[in-house]
């Protein structure tokens, strides 16, 4: 008599009836994996891209310091600004004024840049400049969200209730009132992490090595 070959439909059934519900427990972390990575990536090129920016425009304009900053709010003064200082040291597909309604605030006037990479980031003079960047530019008119929009500040320090252990004259993560804390990154009814706003999750971000954290609000 032949050996019975190999597995009979049903055991074959079976086996891929496994597979499938191992790959559907498995599919969802591997794709919230590779979305953070993503986000993350984009966060730190972001970063690099704005900094290098600011740094040879301090070639050229001399220190930060003795720079023209806008009004708070006021578009017109922000795109003076970006094209005195900016403009000519970051590639972009686009610079426009538009208005952005906030969902605490009311509405906001920004200048927003869009970058080749599909990402794009809002300006808005506020005692310094608040920055806001998209690693996806479609989400530019969304709300606060912590997996779409990521703060930033510049010369913030021109500001009260800054903390002086962050002062910087480049862009840095949005730290505004932050207490120094991880907790406070984290827990901050309005800009912390999982608050309203969202506002510190870069600082989170950064200070995980530009990786999104375990206990990261996702």
């Amino acid at each position: 008599m032949k050996n019975r070959s190999a597995f009979s439909l049903a055991e074959v059934l079976i086996t891929l009836g496994i597979i499938g519900i191992v790959a559907s427990m498995t599919m969802p972390v591997l794709i919230e994996r590779h979305q953070k990575k993503v986000i993350a990536t984009s966060l730190k090129k972001f970063y690099t891209l704005i900094n290098q920016a600011v740094q040879q425009s301090i070639i050229d304009n001399g220190d930060t310091i003795y720079w023209t900053y806008p009004a708070s709010n006021n578009s017109q003064e922000v795109l003076v600004f970006y094209d005195t200082y900016l403009r000519k040291y970051i590639k972009s597909l686009k610079v426009e004024e538009i208005q952005k309604e906030d969902e605490i605030n009311g509405t906001y006037n920004y200048v927003a840049v869009y970058l080749p990479d599909g990402s794009a980031f809002l300006l808005r003079g506020t005692q310094g400049m608040d920055i806001e960047f998209y690693p996806q530019a479609k989400n530019i008119s969304k709300g606060y969200s912590q997996r779409t929009r990521f703060a930033f500040q510049f010369h913030k320090n021109r500001a009260e209730n800054v903390n002086p252990d962050k002062y910087s004259l480049l862009v840095e993560p949005y730290t505004y009132n932050w207490d120094g804390t991880r907790e406070g990154l984290l827990s901050n009814s309005r800009f912390g992490c999982a608050g309203i706003t969202h506002n510190y999750c870069t600082k989170l971000i950064q200070d995980s090595g530009w990786e999104i954290p375990n206990d990261y609000p996702w």
